[in-house]
């Protein structure tokens, strides 16, 4: 099982969108991210950096 980039694969994903939608739609992209990348309700993530991210305004410890 590989672990899942969020950095890498969230950052490329909210690139794509506009910087006001960026916080809005962290979440559930985040979210859609873990369904496709858990395997039987497990899931191993890396580089967690963005979820830091101030303009982001997630909660990460929340999140994890």
């Amino acid at each position: 099982m590989l672990p899942m980039n969020v950095g890498g694969t969230l950052a490329t994903l909210l690139a794509t969108l506009p910087q006001r939608q960026r916080q809005v739609q962290a979440m559930t992209l985040l979210r859609e991210l873990a369904d496709k990348y858990a395997i039987a309700d497990l899931l191993l993530i890396d580089n967690i950096e963005l979820l830091f991210d101030r303009s982001l305004k997630l909660d990460p410890l929340g999140l994890l």
